[in-house]
């Protein structure tokens, strides 16, 4: 229904933490979000990147590769994980290179001017998702490389930081969210948690409750407690 509708703004994505255990519903909201988008843009307004570290939930698509996927990673070997994140933020630097050329300061901004002004050298550009599924597998495959970890961690708070002005919008989803204080979560602007919630109560406390680690979570179990698959907290 309506009054449960997750209006999402394309003019600038947002970035999002979608966190939910096994059978708590997040493939089926992953699922539901990616064809929603497909049904309602066309693959010149939207482009899609999806990794997935576990190599199960997003193998549908390239089995039915729609036209708005651009890129699809089912490994989850270190070298792929580094080779994810440094092609997002090649494309970042590659975005906001031809958006400061012509003097606009983020997207929006370039895109309007081309629709005032057309120009066949100016191209509008697409708004692009990056969805990675169970990102937390990051820290196993990082184990004894702590410069690389290091590496990829940087290369997502930059993401984080500078990528929705070039129409970038990432989608961190896993499992649990326990190393997501390695980030500003000022600049994730979406946290939406599935189902009932029994790890990491802390988390969900700090970042659902704004209480900062707090010990007492007899009400945080009440707030979470989200019965039914496919339901879920947003913020």
């Amino acid at each position: 229904s309506a009054e449960y509708c997750l209006r999402y703004p394309l003019s600038k994505p947002c970035h999002t933490l979608v966190y939910g255990g096994s059978g708590s519903g997040k493939s089926s909201f992953l699922h539901t979000f990616i064809m929603s988008l497909c049904y309602k843009y066309s693959a010149e307004e939207i482009q899609i990147y999806l990794a997935d570290f576990k190599l199960n939930l997003l193998s549908f698509y390239s089995n039915h590769l729609l036209p708005h996927i651009k890129y699809i990673l089912m490994r989850n070997g270190i070298t792929e994980v580094k080779d994810t994140f440094n092609m997002i933020e090649r494309i970042r630097q590659e975005r906001q290179d031809t958006i400061r050329r012509y003097g606009c300061e983020d997207i929006e901004q370039y895109n309007r001017k081309i629709k005032q002004n057309p120009d066949e050298k100016m191209k509008k550009l697409p708004m692009l998702f990056f969805i990675i599924d169970e990102y937390q597998v990051i820290d196993s495959v990082t184990k004894g490389h702590a410069r690389d970890l290091e590496d990829i961690k940087q290369k997502i708070a930059t993401i984080f930081s500078q990528a929705r002005s070039a129409g970038i919008g990432l989608f961190l989803c896993g499992q649990n969210i326990s190393g997501i204080d390695d980030f500003d979560t000022g600049n994730i602007q979406t946290y939406i948690v599935m189902g009932k919630q029994t790890d990491n109560d802390r988390y969900i406390r700090k970042y659902f409750l704004n209480d900062d680690y707090g010990s007492a979570l007899d009400n945080v179990k009440d707030f979470l407690s989200i019965e039914q698959e496919g339901r879920c907290l947003i913020k």
